[in-house]
């Protein structure tokens, strides 16, 4: 199967949005969930796995609507006529 590549535009979105989302965990008051605070690595490997997360996601709703696509086009051109028998 081919791979599904994401455009430039959505590595920059997806890259936005992961690093607000660790700066928000960062700044909350309750980013030390087992009782230390992040470090810097800590909070490098949470961006890496939401971006990672995030890029999954996105490969999955793309092969989604291109396999949505082929089985209407599939289902239209396989469909017989059975309300107008012959």
């Amino acid at each position: 199967m081919k791979s599904i590549k994401l455009t430039s535009k959505e590595k920059e979105e997806i890259s936005a949005r992961s690093e607000e989302i660790v700066h928000k965990v960062e700044s909350s008051k309750d980013s030390n969930f087992y009782g230390s605070p992040l470090t810097q690595r800590d909070k490098e490997q949470l961006l890496v796995a939401i971006q990672t997360a995030m890029e999954m996601n996105k490969r999955i709703w793309k092969m989604y609507r291109i396999w949505r696509i082929y089985y209407e086009k599939f289902k239209r051109k396989n469909t017989a006529d059975y309300s107008n028998p012959q």
